[in-house]
Order: structure tokens, then sequence, then C-alpha cells
């Protein structure tokens, strides 16, 4: 049975949300690296509401079912 870290629960929440906030209009006012460096901060804080998602998809590629 394939193993997934903590760290790679944590590295692919942070993706899920960087990439949900990215592509959403977020900080539309902002120039652009001010809004990259929001955007970081905000993964910072709050990675973790991602992670139910990111353990689903990380199971789901090495093959293993989820409930």
């Amino acid at each position: 049975m394939p193993t997934i870290s903590n760290k790679d629960i944590e590295a692919e929440a942070r993706s899920l949300l960087r990439k949900q906030i990215q592509e959403s209009a977020w900080y539309p006012w902002m120039k652009e690296a001010d809004r990259r460096r929001r955007i970081e901060e905000d993964v910072d804080r709050y990675w973790y509401v991602k992670v139910s998602e990111a353990s689903r998809k990380l199971l789901d590629q090495a093959g293993v079912n989820s409930p």
C-alpha cells in the first residue's frame, strides 16, 4: 500500500488553494507582485481547509480507493 506523508498532503493542499485563489478574482485592485504576496500569505494561513480534498486526490493518484 502506498504511503502518503503529511508533507505530501500539505503540499497538495497548498497547491490546490493557491490555484483556486489565483483563478479567482481575489485582490483585483493590487499590483501583480503585491497580489502574489497576498495570495501566498493566504495560502500560509488557510491551506488546511484543502486537506480533505488533497488527501482524496493523492489517494486517487496512488490508486487507492477512498471512502
